[in-house]
């Protein structure tokens, strides 16, 4: 893609909707739409929107609907975008900037990209078996093919090309594309709403893909029932150690042990002779944890201030 070419008013031309385009990506919620059209009824449309050549609207679907609804002016700034893959694939690195978009919703963005990627491998590789045939007219079909792939630097892998167009990984693109195929829909439902990472929902798919269809929906929700009450139990332990080490702390700040204060404790508690070096023990093991402590908070203090110190910079 180049720079821009020209641009518009409202008043000029109109811009023209693809729904390929416009439904690119997942919808904004009810809460950013409200925000986003309180901005432009108190500032105006100040951001321009972004067409193709041909006027295909790329960037500011919203901003448009918008717009158009309240009878607002805007601006319209033609790109020189190659093809529309071209203007998608600008389209990911736009949106990736602005909105927290979750690695299932990447995914699905890609997925939605595959024809276009599918319709340029094959375009491709006719010109290069054309560029083949030109060179040796005489070459089968066959040798053709072997040709063109040595002078395209080889086929397009369009799984790699496609989780690549939204920065994941060949592998999590792949478990994607699985998910979609065979997941059952409370699965989806868990991914959509964040509730599960792209590894657990795979996870899960695999485990329920020999069993019978009618009975794979309620097994879903067993395992998502059993996910979410590990996810309760490791809030609960984590939430116990948070408290176990700041009482500890606040413990040992009104903690005084002198020799007087330890033969205290001694009496007042009944702790007896025998008793002693297990105490004793436990005193030195409190000790050394108190040490690994000390040092922890340390350590996280000097990444804090090498963080700091590297923003800075």
């Amino acid at each position: 893609m180049e720079g821009i070419k020209r641009e518009y008013t409202s008043d000029e031309r109109s811009p023209i909707i693809d729904p390929e385009l416009r439904d690119l990506f997942p919808p904004i919620t009810d809460e950013e739409r409200e925000a986003l059209t309180a901005d432009i009824l108190k500032n105006g449309c100040y951001s321009p929107m972004i067409c193709m050549e041909d006027m295909m609207l790329v960037d500011g679907h919203h901003r448009y609907d918008i717009c158009t609804e309240h009878d607002i002016p805007y601006r319209m700034v033609i790109l020189d975008f190659e093809d529309k893959l071209d203007a998608m694939e600008w389209m990911v690195n736009a949106q990736k900037g602005r909105r927290n978009l979750t690695t299932y919703q990447l995914g699905q963005i890609a997925l939605k990209l595959k024809p276009a990627f599918e319709e340029k491998a094959k375009i491709r590789k006719a010109a290069a078996m054309e560029k083949a045939h030109m060179a040796n007219p005489k070459n089968s079909e066959e040798q053709f093919f072997q040709t063109s792939e040595k002078t395209v630097d080889g086929p397009i892998n369009t799984t790699k090309a496609i989780a690549d167009s939204v920065g994941v990984s060949h592998d999590t693109m792949n478990k994607v594309i699985q998910i979609e195929k065979s997941a059952p829909v409370p699965i989806k439902n868990a991914l959509e709403k964040n509730a599960i990472s792209v590894n657990k929902a795979y996870g899960m798919t695999q485990k329920l893909n020999d069993m019978p269809e009618q009975e794979r929906e309620e097994a879903a929700r067993e395992l998502l029932r059993q996910d979410e009450q590990k996810k309760y139990r490791q809030i609960d332990e984590e939430a116990a150690i948070a408290k176990a080490i700041n009482n500890a702390i606040h413990a040992a700040d009104r903690m005084e042990p002198s020799l007087e204060n330890v033969r205290l404790w001694i009496d007042l508690c009944c702790i007896e002779p025998e008793e002693l070096p297990h105490e004793a023990e436990l005193a030195a093991e409190a000790g050394a944890k108190f040490t690994l402590l000390h040092q922890a908070v340390n350590d996280i203090v000097e990444e804090m201030e090498v963080k700091e110190n590297g923003t800075n910079t």
